[in-house]
């Protein structure tokens, strides 16, 4: 984990992970921010990618794992 935030006004604490997708010898730094409010279960809200994007489409997939790893909802 590299960042927590509180947003008090939406009630929800926000947790930003860092991660790198590695594909074809090449790295891309990417941060997945996720979400958690007082009544629900944590949850994916987005992945930005910091550098570079990659050429094929990941997101979903790279979204899918990391939920799925920590028992996060999609």
């Amino acid at each position: 984990m590299i960042g927590l935030s509180i947003d008090r006004a939406a009630n929800c604490v926000k947790h930003d992970y860092l991660g790198v997708w590695k594909h074809k010898g090449n790295e891309y730094p990417f941060v997945i921010h996720v979400v958690k409010n007082n009544d629900d279960n944590p949850y994916v809200e987005s992945l930005e990618w910091l550098e570079d994007e990659p050429n094929d489409d990941v997101d979903e997939e790279i979204i899918y794992h990391f939920a799925i790893n920590h028992k996060y909802d999609i």
